[in-house]
């Protein structure tokens, strides 16, 4: 902010004035605005630098005893910053908006180039879990069909199940890994480690092609995925300004779906050992790229590596102005300082009201989100097609689902930056519900034998706009919540608890939907979950906290009750 100072007159002037003198003088600060001319009777103070002119602006100033125009601090008040002058009277100044002048260009603030460099290479992670989340479903009918000729093992259909699913049971193991790795190794060595397990399957699966080196490849190939669904949203959310957090945490779902597609085009169309090498090099391009990049600050300080931590931060802001940098370390030491002096154990993720909170969101929308069905409609896309007397072939239907994925996954962080986080849920779950309830009553109508020959677009088009809407909110989102939620102390063990809770609920709806279809019928599955859709608007309307554009420490207060006084930088302008 630019401040107007009364400008001091020089020492043989000092006089107390009369009355009269002293009404007019007051009615010309007031009326006269800021002086655009040279006053003979005042001097402008000189600034040696911006670091003295924000602490100006910060604690008031006054002339020195000497005659010359240094600044020493003064009292503030309530309505301005209060300068005091040789003789001892005392004036106040008037502060302009911000929104008319700008003391600082925005070079002196840095960049966000750097931040989304980093957050790109440890996304790159994403697509690697992708990969390996859908490799199964292009590969298992060459196995038991035997189409491919450069491999000869031959597997059955319960074999073929277990090599689908023991992905996600890895998965599942893998936050509770993480747990462990993400305090001892930091966030970028978690990731660079789950890159290393993923490659080790990948060389595995491509040239040891035994039933059993596959199943251990799997399970490896799972704890991956697992370190990187919670290291990946802990590091973006450590390293993300606040403004531009909602806006990174959904990046990942962007790149995950490029895995998807990935596996989608290459997998119909080459032998086994293509896919897999193409495969494996996107564990290698993340490992390439991310091991330049800078550690956490919040991890270098909790190893009290407070120079790393600064280094770490100036270049994640593109080197801005060293006030502000140092001004944001000493919150972030803050922060954690205040974690050290508290126990990071499981059970304390139980022992206060905040703490209690943030596990029932974090799981709640993890919940919503595997339980409006997102893995069912993309591990059996085929049955389901088929299920609506489709003729588009199952390697089109998943290519398409793929690009649909990719292409909402693509505007999701776009729409962040003008949206909150609430209403991209709110969107979310509402297109999910009308998009499901549709294919609910479209297999109702199928199992009822009415005449569907004209409504055949039906479900793909539902589907589609399922897709879409999943997208924009819940898929994506709720990692990008889980990153925030929790201080430093908690964070490792809760996302850990998150996540494999996740998975484990993803692996018990993807392996009993075959039996509630035979069972009950395609039509209730959707119902099902549509009523699922409409229960996680409910959730975000009423329970989710607001947490657009605040600090991780407001929004602990939050989560506490602790209320906090709203800066606002932009001040009403006031004559004294």
């Amino acid at each position: 902010m630019y401040v107007s100072l009364c400008r001091g007159l020089p020492e043989s002037s000092f006089r107390k004035p009369t009355k009269p003198q002293a009404r007019q003088h007051q009615y010309n600060l007031a009326t006269a605005g800021p002086p655009r001319r040279k006053i003979s009777n005042f001097v402008r103070p000189q600034f040696n630098g911006p670091m003295e002119l924000e602490t100006l602006m910060e604690e008031g100033a006054v002339p020195g005893s000497d005659g010359e125009n240094n600044l020493t601090p003064a009292s503030n008040t309530k309505n301005g910053n209060r300068f005091t002058m040789a003789n001892g009277e005392k004036t106040q100044t008037t502060v302009t908006s911000t929104s008319n002048v700008q003391p600082f260009s925005e070079s002196t603030r840095g960049s966000a180039v750097n931040l989304f460099i980093a957050s790109y290479a440890a996304n790159f992670g994403a697509i690697a879990a992708g990969c390996a989340l859908t490799w199964s479903s292009p590969i298992l009918e060459k196995f038991k069909n035997g189409s491919d000729s450069s491999i000869s093992l031959k597997i059955t259909q319960e074999e073929a199940t277990w090599i689908g699913s023991l992905v996600t049971l890895g998965a599942a193991v893998g936050p509770i890994l993480s747990g462990f790795l993400l305090d001892r190794l930091g966030r970028k060595n978690t990731v660079l480690f789950s890159m290393i397990l993923s490659i080790v399957s990948w060389t595995m699966i491509s040239f040891i092609p035994n039933l059993y080196v596959l199943y251990v490849a799997r399970v490896l190939s799972g704890i991956s995925v697992g370190l990187i669904f919670t290291a990946v949203p802990t590091y973006i959310a450590e390293i993300a300004k606040p403004d531009l957090r909602s806006s990174l945490g959904t990046v990942m779902q962007f790149f995950l779906c490029v895995g998807f597609l990935l596996e989608y085009i290459v997998g119909p169309y080459t032998s086994y050992l293509t896919l897999a090498l193409v495969s494996l090099a996107t564990p290698i391009l993340c490992f390439a790229t991310f091991m330049w990049m800078p550690e956490s600050p919040y991890a270098l300080l909790g190893k009290s590596k407070e120079d790393q931590a600064l280094k770490s931060l100036r270049w994640l802001r593109g080197n801005p102005l060293e006030t502000f940098v140092v001004k944001e370390l000493n919150e972030i030491k803050k922060s954690v300082e205040e974690s050290k002096n508290k126990n990071s154990g499981f059970s304390e993720l139980f022992a206060n009201k905040g703490s209690i909170k943030a596990v029932i969101i974090s799981l709640s929308m993890v919940a919503f989100q595997q339980l409006c069905g997102i893995n069912v409609i993309l591990l059996y896309s085929e049955s389901i097609f088929k299920a609506a007397s489709a003729t588009i072939s199952s390697s089109m239907c998943t290519i398409i689902i793929g690009s649909v994925m990719l292409g909402a996954a693509s505007i999701t962080p776009s729409l962040a930056k003008f949206s909150s986080i609430k209403m991209l849920l709110y969107i979310s779950a509402i297109g999910m519900f009308c998009s499901e309830a549709t294919l609910g009553f479209y297999f109702l109508a199928v199992k009822s034998k009415m005449n569907v020959s004209h409504f055949q677009w039906l479900p793909i088009t539902s589907l589609v706009i399922f897709i879409i809407t999943y997208c924009l909110g819940f898929g994506p989102l709720p990692w990008a919540i889980m990153g925030e939620m929790f201080p430093s102390n908690l964070k490792s063990v809760a996302t850990s608890l998150t996540a494999s809770f996740c998975w484990l609920l993803g692996f018990v709806l993807t392996y009993n939907f075959p039996g509630m279809r035979d069972l009950l019928g395609m039509d209730f599955v959707f119902f099902l979950f549509a009523f699922f859709c409409i229960m996680a608007l409910i959730f975000s309307l009423f329970i989710l906290p607001d947490t657009e554009g605040k600090t991780l420490q407001e929004i602990q207060d939050i989560l506490n009750g602790r209320t906090s006084t709203p800066v606002n930088s932009n001040c009403t302008d006031k004559a004294i």
